[in-house]
């Protein structure tokens, strides 16, 4: 994939009638590239068009201010991928992409005046991973008469050897 990585500073600016335009150059239709990458940068769009990726853009870590944009055919308009990241777009587009916008981990975008439009799957896509709670568990050690083989078993906990152990299989400890 042919991607755009900003560690530093982005600034596309185009016009109404001249849009700055990020896309594949074969133009066949196919998501040929990753799209545009901020991690630990920054961005400023304005009058842009971005489109035939797989997320046109991806906010990693950094700030973003998007205007006057469209993203249009990509697999993911937009993607932030965690919380306490600054994404802020004004007048925006989101048109024919599989996922218009998709804030990952408690992200928020604040995007006035923003269209979605024709997206395939959805809109807006917010997902947080689940909450985990670890489960308890008890091992109990099961010991052996003397000189008792081990056979295929996996054995949880401490254990400890003495005197001479026999194997016949797999142990897994």
């Amino acid at each position: 994939y042919t991607e755009i990585t900003v560690r530093g500073s982005l600034r596309a600016e185009g016009t109404s009638e001249m849009p700055v335009t990020f896309v594949f150059a074969d133009d066949s239709g196919e998501r040929e590239w990753a799209g545009i990458i901020i991690d630990e940068g920054t961005a400023k769009l304005a009058w842009c068009r971005i489109s035939g990726a797989e997320s046109g853009l991806t906010l990693i870590k950094g700030e973003v201010t998007v205007k006057d944009t469209r993203f249009e055919k990509n697999r993911y308009g937009l993607s932030v991928l965690s919380s306490g990241l600054q994404i802020n777009m004004e007048r925006t587009v989101f048109q024919e992409n599989d996922y218009g916008m998709v804030l990952l981990n408690g992200a928020k975008a604040s995007h006035q005046d923003s269209r979605f439009v024709e997206n395939k799957q959805k809109d807006i896509l917010h997902s947080d991973p689940p909450k985990y709670q670890a489960e308890e568990k008890e091992y109990l050690v099961v010991e052996k008469e003397k000189d008792a083989p081990y056979q295929s078993e996996s054995l949880l906990g401490v254990v400890v050897w003495k005197d001479r152990v026999t194997v016949n299989g797999i142990v897994r400890i």
